[in-house]
């Protein structure tokens, strides 16, 4: 059975599981891509990478590969900076995670 396109099942959540509990609050979505057996981690940030952030998607890369049970060719981390809404974004791969955004954010900071 497979699940979106190349990406067998077993192999998607493996990857969903990977990224429990590893989200900073400047994570906004993360994509897992699977081709020719490599792995691409794409973490789309409100701001640039902080050391958090990079520390916890190595924790998710090495946490993800020492549980498989087949050998990668590679296994890629990106990171994109992007304002753009989450709907507006253009990705290649199955979504793992997408952070709730209000539609319009000038309408929750709190200013009276």
């Amino acid at each position: 059975m497979h699940f979106l396109g190349d990406i067998p099942e077993r192999l998607a959540l493996w990857a969903y599981n990977s990224i429990s509990g590893m989200m900073t609050p400047n994570m906004r979505l993360v994509t897992f891509h699977f081709r020719e057996n490599r792995v691409t981690y794409t973490y789309y940030l409100e701001g640039p990478a902080s050391d958090d952030d990079v520390e916890n998607a190595e924790i998710v890369a090495l946490n993800f590969d020492a549980g498989l049970w087949f050998k990668l060719d590679g296994l890629d981390v990106d990171y994109n900076v992007t304002q753009k809404p989450l709907g507006y974004i253009k990705t290649d791969g199955m979504h793992l995670y997408g952070r709730w955004e209000p539609a319009d954010a000038d309408t929750h900071k709190g200013s009276s």
